[in-house]
């Protein structure tokens, strides 16, 4: 996925956004556009370090009252 801004500063996915993608994309790279045609290169653990994935709900059987 790319986000690109038309502006003098990064921009990254916000909060729900991030949450959103690691729901149905776990495993996403980010291409991150920036000031003067610089982009960055960010996996997405990497910007929403412990998600609440899929992954949390397997094997979970216990019982929460």
């Amino acid at each position: 996925m790319a986000v690109v801004v038309d502006r003098d500063s990064w921009a990254y996915p916000c909060g729900a956004c991030r949450q959103v993608m690691a729901e149905f994309a776990p495993g996403l790279t980010l291409f991150i556009g920036g000031p003067g045609g610089q982009v960055r290169t960010v996996r997405l653990e990497e910007l929403l370090p412990m998600s609440f994935t899929r992954k949390d709900l397997e094997g979970s059987d216990t019982d929460a009252g």
